[in-house]
Protein backbone atom coordinates (compact mmCIF):
# COMPACT_ATOMS: atom_id res chain seq x y z
CA UNK A 1 0.00 0.00 0.00
CA UNK A 2 1.39 3.51 -1.28
CA UNK A 3 0.93 5.54 1.53
CA UNK A 4 1.43 9.20 0.65
CA UNK A 5 1.54 11.87 2.98
CA UNK A 6 -0.26 14.68 1.04
CA UNK A 7 -2.90 12.23 0.37
CA UNK A 8 -3.90 11.97 3.68
CA UNK A 9 -3.64 15.51 4.21
CA UNK A 10 -6.40 16.26 1.70
CA UNK A 11 -8.97 13.46 3.26
CA UNK A 12 -8.05 14.97 6.88
CA UNK A 13 -9.01 18.35 5.64
CA UNK A 14 -11.57 16.85 3.83
CA UNK A 15 -13.24 16.08 6.75
CA UNK A 16 -12.54 19.60 8.69
CA UNK A 17 -14.74 20.95 6.30
CA UNK A 18 -17.60 18.49 7.22
CA UNK A 19 -16.39 19.56 10.88
CA UNK A 20 -16.70 23.71 10.28
CA UNK A 21 -20.18 22.91 8.30
CA UNK A 22 -21.44 20.19 10.31
CA UNK A 23 -23.93 21.07 13.10
CA UNK A 24 -22.88 17.77 14.80
CA UNK A 25 -19.36 18.30 14.71
CA UNK A 26 -18.14 16.42 17.99
CA UNK A 27 -17.71 13.12 15.51
CA UNK A 28 -15.81 14.72 12.74
CA UNK A 29 -13.58 16.87 15.26
CA UNK A 30 -12.61 13.75 16.56
CA UNK A 31 -11.98 11.89 13.34
CA UNK A 32 -9.69 15.02 12.01
CA UNK A 33 -7.35 14.87 15.08
CA UNK A 34 -7.35 11.37 14.56
CA UNK A 35 -5.91 11.50 11.92
CA UNK A 36 -4.04 14.41 12.39
CA UNK A 37 -2.17 12.47 15.38
CA UNK A 38 -1.47 9.76 13.06
CA UNK A 39 0.04 12.09 10.57
CA UNK A 40 2.33 13.91 12.74
CA UNK A 41 3.27 11.42 15.03
CA UNK A 42 7.40 11.25 13.74
CA UNK A 43 7.60 7.76 14.37
CA UNK A 44 5.09 6.99 11.55
CA UNK A 45 7.45 8.42 8.78
CA UNK A 46 5.52 11.03 7.33
CA UNK A 47 7.81 14.15 7.70
CA UNK A 48 11.28 14.21 7.86
CA UNK A 49 13.30 15.05 10.79
CA UNK A 50 13.29 18.65 9.97
CA UNK A 51 9.89 18.53 10.24
CA UNK A 52 8.94 18.30 6.57
CA UNK A 53 6.37 16.05 4.71
CA UNK A 54 7.40 13.58 2.89
CA UNK A 55 5.55 12.71 -0.75
CA UNK A 56 5.56 9.31 1.01
CA UNK A 57 6.82 7.03 3.65
CA UNK A 58 8.49 5.13 1.31
CA UNK A 59 11.84 5.89 -0.95
CA UNK A 60 11.30 4.96 -4.85
CA UNK A 61 8.01 4.89 -6.40
CA UNK A 62 6.83 4.63 -9.86
CA UNK A 63 4.89 7.59 -10.13
CA UNK A 64 5.66 11.62 -9.85
CA UNK A 65 6.80 12.38 -7.86
CA UNK A 66 9.24 9.46 -8.29
CA UNK A 67 11.46 9.04 -4.94
CA UNK A 68 8.95 9.01 -1.52
CA UNK A 69 11.45 10.84 0.20
CA UNK A 70 11.46 13.94 -1.93
CA UNK A 71 8.32 16.69 -1.37
CA UNK A 72 7.09 19.42 -3.70
CA UNK A 73 5.22 22.83 -3.25
CA UNK A 74 1.83 21.32 -2.98
CA UNK A 75 2.26 19.15 -0.03
CA UNK A 76 4.27 22.32 2.14
CA UNK A 77 0.99 24.25 1.19
CA UNK A 78 -0.97 21.26 2.10
CA UNK A 79 0.56 20.87 5.19
CA UNK A 80 -0.20 24.35 5.88
CA UNK A 81 -3.17 24.14 5.66
CA UNK A 82 -3.28 20.93 8.08
CA UNK A 83 -1.56 23.37 10.50
CA UNK A 84 -3.89 26.10 9.53
CA UNK A 85 -7.57 24.20 10.61
CA UNK A 86 -5.96 21.92 13.16
CA UNK A 87 -5.14 25.63 14.76
CA UNK A 88 -9.04 26.47 14.50
CA UNK A 89 -9.85 23.34 16.64
CA UNK A 90 -7.10 23.42 18.88
CA UNK A 91 -6.51 26.95 19.56
CA UNK A 92 -3.03 26.71 18.87
CA UNK A 93 -0.97 28.55 15.86
CA UNK A 94 2.20 27.96 16.63
CA UNK A 95 2.12 24.44 14.14
CA UNK A 96 0.79 27.22 11.77
CA UNK A 97 4.03 29.39 11.86
CA UNK A 98 6.39 26.20 12.22
CA UNK A 99 4.90 25.11 8.99
CA UNK A 100 5.52 29.07 7.37
CA UNK A 101 8.87 28.82 8.68
CA UNK A 102 9.58 25.10 6.92
CA UNK A 103 8.90 26.87 3.82
CA UNK A 104 10.46 29.99 4.05
CA UNK A 105 13.60 28.26 5.50
CA UNK A 106 13.76 25.79 3.33
CA UNK A 107 11.99 26.43 -0.14
CA UNK A 108 12.31 30.38 -0.50
CA UNK A 109 15.51 30.24 -2.69
CA UNK A 110 18.30 32.57 -1.00
CA UNK A 111 21.02 31.85 -3.76
CA UNK A 112 19.64 34.27 -6.63
CA UNK A 113 22.88 36.24 -7.70
CA UNK A 114 22.73 38.82 -10.69
CA UNK A 115 19.45 39.39 -10.26
CA UNK A 116 19.96 43.42 -9.71
CA UNK A 117 21.03 43.00 -13.57
CA UNK A 118 17.50 42.37 -14.45
CA UNK A 119 15.78 44.56 -17.00
CA UNK A 120 12.45 45.02 -16.50
CA UNK A 121 12.24 46.59 -19.71
CA UNK A 122 13.93 43.48 -21.26
CA UNK A 123 12.85 40.70 -19.30
CA UNK A 124 13.70 38.39 -22.04
CA UNK A 125 15.83 37.26 -24.46
CA UNK A 126 13.84 35.86 -27.25
CA UNK A 127 15.18 36.53 -30.39
CA UNK A 128 12.43 35.23 -32.31
CA UNK A 129 9.04 37.47 -30.58
CA UNK A 130 8.68 40.85 -29.74
CA UNK A 131 9.40 40.94 -26.41
CA UNK A 132 7.60 43.59 -23.54
CA UNK A 133 8.21 45.48 -20.14
CA UNK A 134 8.00 43.92 -17.04
CA UNK A 135 5.15 46.12 -14.96
CA UNK A 136 5.57 44.96 -11.48
CA UNK A 137 9.28 44.64 -11.39
CA UNK A 138 10.10 48.21 -9.95
CA UNK A 139 7.58 48.58 -7.45
CA UNK A 140 8.38 44.93 -5.80
CA UNK A 141 11.83 46.23 -5.09
CA UNK A 142 10.75 49.76 -3.91
CA UNK A 143 8.38 47.89 -1.83
CA UNK A 144 10.77 45.37 -0.62
CA UNK A 145 14.28 46.47 -1.55
CA UNK A 146 15.35 43.05 -3.06
CA UNK A 147 15.83 41.57 -6.96
CA UNK A 148 15.24 38.11 -5.85
CA UNK A 149 11.81 36.88 -6.56
CA UNK A 150 9.89 35.80 -3.23
CA UNK A 151 8.64 32.35 -3.93
CA UNK A 152 8.18 28.88 -3.34
CA UNK A 153 10.76 26.11 -5.51
CA UNK A 154 8.51 23.25 -6.53
CA UNK A 155 10.77 20.24 -6.03
CA UNK A 156 12.54 19.83 -2.71
CA UNK A 157 15.08 16.49 -2.23
CA UNK A 158 14.30 16.17 1.42
CA UNK A 159 16.84 13.71 2.00
CA UNK A 160 19.69 14.72 -0.43
CA UNK A 161 19.44 11.32 -2.25
CA UNK A 162 20.56 12.58 -5.28
CA UNK A 163 23.37 14.12 -3.64
CA UNK A 164 23.52 17.74 -5.06
CA UNK A 165 23.54 19.43 -2.29
CA UNK A 166 21.42 22.27 -2.98
CA UNK A 167 20.50 22.87 0.71
CA UNK A 168 19.72 26.57 1.39
CA UNK A 169 22.95 28.87 1.24
CA UNK A 170 24.52 26.28 -0.76
CA UNK A 171 25.50 25.82 -4.59
CA UNK A 172 26.33 21.99 -5.04
CA UNK A 173 27.59 21.17 -1.74
CA UNK A 174 27.75 17.76 -2.73
CA UNK A 175 26.67 13.89 -1.47
CA UNK A 176 27.97 14.74 2.42
CA UNK A 177 25.50 17.68 2.58
CA UNK A 178 22.79 16.93 4.91
CA UNK A 179 19.30 18.48 4.89
CA UNK A 180 16.72 18.66 2.07
CA UNK A 181 18.43 20.06 -1.12
CA UNK A 182 16.75 21.65 -3.95
CA UNK A 183 16.28 19.91 -7.22
CA UNK A 184 14.44 20.19 -10.33
CA UNK A 185 13.11 17.99 -13.11
CA UNK A 186 10.67 19.01 -16.10
CA UNK A 187 8.21 16.23 -15.40
CA UNK A 188 8.53 15.02 -11.44
CA UNK A 189 9.70 12.12 -12.20
CA UNK A 190 12.92 10.27 -13.20
CA UNK A 191 11.04 7.78 -15.06
CA UNK A 192 9.78 10.63 -17.77
CA UNK A 193 13.05 13.04 -17.49
CA UNK A 194 16.16 13.74 -15.96
CA UNK A 195 16.80 15.51 -12.46
CA UNK A 196 19.35 17.85 -12.36
CA UNK A 197 20.21 20.68 -9.61
CA UNK A 198 18.95 23.87 -9.44
CA UNK A 199 22.59 25.87 -8.86
CA UNK A 200 25.47 24.18 -10.74
CA UNK A 201 29.27 25.30 -10.31
CA UNK A 202 30.46 22.52 -12.30
CA UNK A 203 32.02 20.74 -8.99
CA UNK A 204 30.67 17.43 -9.71
CA UNK A 205 29.95 15.74 -12.87
CA UNK A 206 31.28 16.62 -15.92
CA UNK A 207 33.19 19.31 -17.38
CA UNK A 208 30.01 21.45 -17.39
CA UNK A 209 28.91 20.06 -14.58
CA UNK A 210 25.35 17.67 -14.68
CA UNK A 211 24.63 19.33 -18.20
CA UNK A 212 25.24 17.62 -21.44
CA UNK A 213 26.22 20.63 -23.40
CA UNK A 214 28.33 23.29 -22.89
CA UNK A 215 27.41 25.79 -20.46
CA UNK A 216 28.27 28.27 -17.90
CA UNK A 217 27.88 27.79 -14.20
CA UNK A 218 23.95 28.74 -13.33
CA UNK A 219 21.10 28.68 -11.10
CA UNK A 220 17.06 28.25 -11.66
CA UNK A 221 14.49 27.50 -10.07
CA UNK A 222 10.66 26.76 -10.63
CA UNK A 223 7.75 28.11 -9.25
CA UNK A 224 3.93 26.28 -8.94
CA UNK A 225 1.80 29.22 -8.62
CA UNK A 226 -1.23 27.16 -7.42
CA UNK A 227 0.95 26.18 -4.97
CA UNK A 228 1.50 29.53 -3.97
CA UNK A 229 -1.63 30.62 -4.27
CA UNK A 230 -3.03 27.66 -1.83
CA UNK A 231 -0.61 29.13 0.73
CA UNK A 232 -2.13 32.48 0.68
CA UNK A 233 -5.42 31.00 0.41
CA UNK A 234 -4.64 28.85 3.86
CA UNK A 235 -2.97 32.24 5.28
CA UNK A 236 -6.66 34.15 4.89
CA UNK A 237 -8.48 31.33 6.48
CA UNK A 238 -5.67 31.30 9.26
CA UNK A 239 -6.20 34.89 9.77
CA UNK A 240 -10.09 34.48 10.32
CA UNK A 241 -10.12 31.90 12.47
CA UNK A 242 -6.73 33.21 14.55
CA UNK A 243 -8.91 36.36 15.05
CA UNK A 244 -11.82 34.85 16.03
CA UNK A 245 -10.28 33.75 18.66
CA UNK A 246 -8.43 36.78 19.60
CA UNK A 247 -5.40 35.30 18.87
CA UNK A 248 -4.00 36.98 15.86
CA UNK A 249 -1.37 39.15 16.92
CA UNK A 250 0.63 35.25 17.31
CA UNK A 251 0.75 34.54 13.36
CA UNK A 252 0.69 37.90 11.91
CA UNK A 253 4.89 37.91 11.47
CA UNK A 254 3.41 34.83 9.28
CA UNK A 255 0.93 36.79 7.41
CA UNK A 256 3.10 39.76 6.71
CA UNK A 257 5.09 37.51 4.88
CA UNK A 258 2.63 35.16 2.86
CA UNK A 259 1.32 38.28 2.04
CA UNK A 260 5.08 38.87 -0.41
CA UNK A 261 4.74 35.82 -1.68
CA UNK A 262 0.94 37.08 -2.75
CA UNK A 263 2.52 40.31 -4.36
CA UNK A 264 5.27 38.38 -6.54
CA UNK A 265 2.21 35.83 -7.39
CA UNK A 266 1.09 37.99 -9.66
CA UNK A 267 3.75 37.18 -12.40
CA UNK A 268 1.83 34.21 -12.59
CA UNK A 269 -0.80 36.51 -14.18
CA UNK A 270 1.22 37.50 -16.92
CA UNK A 271 2.95 35.57 -20.45
CA UNK A 272 6.76 34.76 -19.75
CA UNK A 273 7.64 37.51 -22.60
CA UNK A 274 4.44 39.74 -21.44
CA UNK A 275 2.68 39.71 -24.17
CA UNK A 276 -1.35 40.81 -24.39
CA UNK A 277 -3.10 37.88 -23.21
CA UNK A 278 -5.80 36.88 -26.01
CA UNK A 279 -5.66 36.44 -29.68
CA UNK A 280 -1.52 36.73 -30.11
CA UNK A 281 -1.37 33.78 -33.21
CA UNK A 282 2.39 33.50 -34.25
CA UNK A 283 5.59 34.88 -32.77
CA UNK A 284 6.66 38.17 -34.73
CA UNK A 285 4.22 41.16 -34.06
CA UNK A 286 2.27 40.38 -31.09
CA UNK A 287 0.48 43.15 -29.31
CA UNK A 288 2.83 43.59 -26.33
CA UNK A 289 0.91 43.87 -22.89
CA UNK A 290 0.51 47.77 -21.62
CA UNK A 291 1.20 48.50 -18.06
CA UNK A 292 -1.16 45.70 -16.22
CA UNK A 293 -3.37 45.00 -18.94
Amino acid sequence: KLERSGLTMKITLAILLVTISCINAGEFKDRFLELYNIITNKANGYYSPEGIPYHSRETLIVESIDYGHETDSEALSFNLFLQTVYGAISGDFGPFNEAWSLIEDYVIPVIQPNMDRYNPDQPTTNAEITVGSDPISRELFEAYGDHSIYGVHWLLDVDNVFGFGNVQGQCTGGPSVSGPSLINNGQGTIWQSITYPTCDNFTYGGPYGFSFYENVPYWTYSIAPDCDARIVQVALWAAQWARAQGKLSLIEESLGKISRVEDYLRYAMYDRNFKRIGDCIGKPNVQLAKERK
